[in-house]
């Protein structure tokens, strides 16, 4: 029971972890970074469906991802070793990428994320 009682003591009620939610949305309200998701989100998905290589952008807020017509395998290789951006993968042909960009980030670093990706692609 020894080991229930620490469980229970660390996960229910911790007064620490209580504090440190709290000040986590209290820090999200006041910076208004879900509005900013959702604006800065739409601005870079509008720009990345300016790229010819992209099949399909999809996603909500920051959370986007991008499918290509054939796997992104090599592209994902290109992108940590040359860029330093590390994304994820889906889709049943392995043929998508995903990227979770934090909500504090606004257009001036899309138009960087968009520059760098333009030199990827060329």
């Amino acid at each position: 029971m020894a080991v229930l009682d620490v469980y229970r003591a660390t996960t229910f009620g911790n007064h620490l972890a209580c504090s440190a939610a709290l000040a986590v949305l209290d820090v999200i309200e006041q910076e208004a970074l879900v509005e900013n998701a959702a604006q800065v989100g739409a601005y870079l998905m509008e720009e990345l469906k300016k790229f010819p290589q992209i099949k399909e952008v999809r996603g909500r807020g920051l959370m986007i991802g991008l499918e290509f017509e054939e796997p992104v395998k090599e592209l994902r290789l290109r992108l940590l070793k040359e860029q330093h951006v590390f994304t994820g993968v889906s889709g049943t042909k392995k043929d998508t990428t995903e990227r979770r960009i934090p909500s504090c980030f606004g257009r001036f670093f899309i138009k960087i994320f968009t520059f760098a990706r333009r030199q990827l692609f060329k």
